[in-house]
């Protein structure tokens, strides 16, 4: 019964599902193809870890309508049905990280330059089709040390930092606050 919060659980898997195929696009475009022409003598390793992006596409393709249907209609089926596809995407999404991890890190710490490796969050950015990209900078900015995200604030183009320094900073904080707040008691009906 709750909409803001529908609306902000909602829109917040929207944009982080936006950037995780952002992100996908980025690692086959500059990572994959990299790796297969430098480590030629890994390729089956690493085609392997790249074609688990197939899937995790798919069950992200599972998910999207879904999302959109809990939040038209925030009913325990479609919220059964929601929780279902995420789980499906959390085990292929966890199955991949990890193979990427203990993979595709090492073989690429071995041939990709520092360059190289910054030009996959620019090109993440920029392919970020979502709606709150300051959402995207706080989520990444709360995973990392405060010296991490100095350097992160140092370095971001001008117009993304204009937009972080005036009002994208102050957005997140209101948006988790909503996402985060504890919610109001409901009925099983109504719950996700």
């Amino acid at each position: 019964a709750d909409a803001e919060r529908i609306d902000a659980v909602g829109t917040y898997f929207d944009n982080v599902l936006r950037l995780l195929h952002a992100h996908h696009r980025g690692e086959d475009l500059l990572l994959t193809t990299r790796l297969l022409q430098r480590r030629p003598e890994h390729a089956d390793t690493i085609t392997t870890v790249a074609a688990q992006h197939r899937g995790v596409d798919t069950a992200l393709q599972r998910v999207t309508p879904l999302i959109d249907a809990w939040r038209s209609n925030p009913r325990a089926d479609t919220a059964t049905a929601l929780a279902g596809a995420m789980t499906e995407l959390d085990a292929r999404l966890s199955e991949h990280l990890d193979a990427e991890e203990r993979h595709i890190l090492p073989i690429a710490a071995q041939c990709i330059t520092a360059p190289e490796w910054n030009e996959m969050p620019e090109h993440g950015l920029r392919s970020f089709d979502g709606d709150k990209l300051w959402l995207v900078l706080g989520l990444i900015g709360e995973q990392q040390t405060p010296a991490q995200r100095a350097e992160m604030a140092e370095h971001l183009p001008g117009p993304l930092a204009q937009m972080w320094n005036n009002g994208g900073a102050q957005q997140f904080a209101d948006f988790v606050d909503t996402l985060r707040s504890p919610a109001a008691p409901e009925t099983a009906d109504q719950a996700l």
